[in-house]
């Protein structure tokens, strides 16, 4: 991914209400980490010039939540233990991962829930 195509994708996900913030490899690369994550476009263009990676809020302000796949920690068994006991999951925006696993988007129900 060049310069401009994070900035692009940066500007999208703020599109759709989604604070992002510039990551450093897997770290946040400003002060303040998720909490100075932003949907203002001034701030995406100067955070993302550099071609970092992207990295968005989830929670109740972006409204999504993200379940994290790891297949290196076991992750893939356990999302098969969990479609066996719970049925298949809703079709889903997904993200591939640096570690080579991916992670899965869905709507946040609006309740506190913790990792």
């Amino acid at each position: 991914m060049d310069n401009s195509d994070s900035v692009k994708l940066a500007l999208r996900y703020a599109e759709r209400g989604w604070p992002v913030l510039p990551l450093n490899g897997k770290r946040p690369a400003i002060k303040g980490g998720v909490h100075s994550a932003s949907t203002e476009q001034d701030f995406i263009r100067k955070s993302f010039a550099n071609g970092s990676n992207i990295g968005i809020q989830t929670g109740k302000t972006s409204g999504i939540v993200a379940i994290d796949i790891d297949p290196r920690n076991g992750g893939d068994e356990t999302l098969s233990k969990l479609l066996g006991q719970y049925g298949e999951l809703p079709q889903t925006l997904q993200s591939i991962t640096g570690g080579g696993g991916f992670h899965l988007l869905f709507k946040h129900p609006g309740i506190q829930a913790s990792s």
